[in-house]
């Protein structure tokens, strides 16, 4: 994932630590559902108050297609998740 602008990395890291680890957390990507995510998404706008323009950012934080991937479940997201729960684990 290349950042397009200076405020691209901050963003992306609150939609990934506030949003995608707060309800997936430890998931498998693999295993979750795609009407799970759906109904996740539509929460996010009903439950949360996100705008909409902001649910469709979160929904589009995944790989382009034909983007190498170390195995079947590795996306950039999963990647700066794991990299971000790594650091919160060493600032415990």
């Amino acid at each position: 994932m290349s950042p397009k602008s200076a405020n691209t990395v901050p963003i992306v890291e609150h939609y990934v630590r506030d949003y995608l680890i707060e309800r997936f957390g430890e998931q498998i990507a693999e295993d979750i559902k795609p009407l799970n995510i759906q109904k996740w998404l539509k929460s996010l706008h009903e439950a949360n108050g996100l705008a909409w323009t902001v649910v469709s950012e979160i929904r589009g934080l995944r790989p382009q297609d034909g983007q190498a991937r170390r195995g079947a479940t590795e996306t950039a997201c999963g990647r700066r998740a794991r990299e971000l729960r790594r650091k919160q684990r060493e600032n415990v």
